[in-house]
């Protein structure tokens, strides 16, 4: 394998330490995994790690291209909860001329995207919209064969607040949240299924 290959293989994601301040992408996955990845870098195979690079690679070019329209890059918001905990973000996208929030996702599936997924992009969407007071919200994913699929959203109240205090509360006193009923595509795709499952995926 060539150096160029051996370094893009060699990456891990490092969730934050820090113990008070709670990111927004971690509210709207699987709080299990979420902290999870606070106590143990996440490694990827290179299947998975070439498809993040390509999606990270989309949101630079389509962010660059909207900046020149007025748009917003890499908003970043702060709110903090009523028990102290400073819930962080960056917005994808935002238009401060329709006061709405865009969030980008790139998928390599084909036709429909998964539900239980659908799910989490629309959460953290509706908690960009919720502390950024936006009146509209856009989730625009990108599907690898060029199609585009959007979804539109209005102002609405989420359990933002309550969700954000949850996992606060969990990190804090360093109890792992509950797994999930049953394993869902979500954890199918997760890289500690064996550990909360056992056994192979």
């Amino acid at each position: 394998m060539s150096r160029l290959l051996s370094v893009l293989f060699d990456y891990e994601t490092v969730s934050s330490n820090n113990i008070k301040e709670i990111w927004v992408s971690e509210l709207s996955r699987c709080l299990r995994y979420s902290f999870l990845a606070r106590r143990t870098p996440v490694r990827f195979n290179a299947e998975t790690l070439m498809k993040m690079h390509i999606g990270a690679g989309l949101h630079m070019r389509l962010q660059k291209i909207l900046a020149k329209h007025g748009f917003e890059a890499e908003k970043r918001v702060e709110r903090k909860t009523a028990l102290g905990f400073k819930i962080v973000g960056r917005i994808d996208v935002y238009d401060p001329s329709e006061e709405a929030v865009y969030e980008l996702k790139y998928t390599h599936h084909l036709g429909a995207i998964d539900k239980v997924k659908l799910s989490n992009y629309l959460r953290q969407l509706h908690y960009y919209m919720e502390m950024t007071e936006a009146k509209l919200g856009y989730l625009i994913i990108v599907h690898a064969d060029g199609q585009v699929t959007e979804y539109r959203r209005t102002q609405r109240y989420t359990d933002l607040e309550a969700r954000a205090n949850a996992f606060g509360i969990s990190v804090e006193e360093n109890i792992l949240p509950p797994r999930k009923p049953k394993p869902d595509s979500e954890c199918a795709e997760c890289p500690f299924f064996s550990f909360c499952w056992g056994g192979k995926k």
